[in-house]
């Protein structure tokens, strides 16, 4: 749904800083949540890069549950 707002009126110009954040956090969660991040493997200690959620570590194949908590 789009959203309209009165830049004029300052509850409607705080709506869209409110707005604006939130959609920022979303966006910036997304793309954090689909790029791949280096770690060690608990199991080996190898580096390795790895997207968030269960993969497997290329080396000893150990299952890794990347889980990323974001906090903005």
């Amino acid at each position: 749904m789009k959203r309209t707002y009165r830049l004029d009126r300052k509850s409607d110009m705080n709506r869209f800083i409110r707005d604006l954040g939130e959609d920022l956090k979303k966006e910036l969660c997304a793309e954090i949540m689909e790029r791949t991040h280096q770690i060690e493997c608990p199991a080996c200690g190898t580096k390795i890069s790895i997207p968030a959620g269960k993969s497997h570590c290329p080396h000893c194949s150990e299952e890794i549950d990347l889980h990323l908590d974001i906090d903005l």
